[in-house]
């Protein structure tokens, strides 16, 4: 304390001291208030602190400035550009780093290729299972409401016009319009368009 008492005076300072004896017993001296000197430390320290940080914040931006032109300069000469300044060396290792680039995208579309034609493999195996699911309803179908050479004789037809197809419903007598040839006693054939929408009149033939 005296020590820092004759510091004071030969300096014509200001001087605070603190001490912690080894049992815990604080000693305090200050030339002045040493509450208003700690204040004046403190905000002292804040001040210079921050003017650190603020040096140190600008040096970090300013390094980050500098990585995004380096990262830009190098994209554009990816591209093909910016190359004016590059030395027979640079441009060597920036014309090897573009081969294998290019090397790692044809891989890559021939992986995606691949995978588009197992998609498509895929998706047209599920259509031919479905196919041949429609195909067997269709089949059990016709056994059970027509005779099956009706179905075997449809069996080439696609999935749609086979599903255009109904099995013929059952009719009354008067409402069957008739499809066949009527062939007379006397030889004669009428074709099957002419008989649908005749009337028939049967008795025996008059003489004249």
């Amino acid at each position: 304390l005296k020590k820092a008492y004759e510091l004071s005076i030969l300096c014509d300072a200001e001087v605070a001291l603190i001490i912690f004896s080894s049992t815990g017993k604080l000693y305090d001296y200050c030339s002045s208030s040493m509450k208003v000197l700690l204040e004046r430390y403190e905000n002292d320290f804040r001040e210079k602190g921050t003017a650190r940080d603020q040096e140190i914040d600008n040096g970090d931006v300013l390094k980050a400035q500098q990585q995004v032109a380096e990262l830009e300069r190098a994209r554009r000469q990816m591209l093909g550009e910016d190359l004016e300044g590059l030395s027979l060396k640079q441009l060597q290792i920036l014309e090897a780093n573009l081969e294998t680039a290019l090397n790692r995208v044809r891989n890559r579309k021939g992986v995606q290729i691949l995978k588009d034609i197992n998609d498509l493999q895929r998706k047209g195996q599920e259509i031919l299972e479905e196919n041949n699911r429609l195909r067997q309803q269709l089949r059990q179908r016709y056994n059970n409401r027509a005779p099956l050479e009706n179905f075997e004789a449809e069996e080439s037809l696609p999935i749609g016009q086979l599903l255009a197809h109904e099995p013929p419903q059952s009719q009354s007598s008067d409402s069957i319009s008739t499809s066949f040839s009527l062939k007379l006693g006397n030889g004669v054939v009428i074709p099957d368009n002419e008989v649908s929408d005749t009337s028939l009149h049967l008795g025996l033939p008059s003489h004249s």
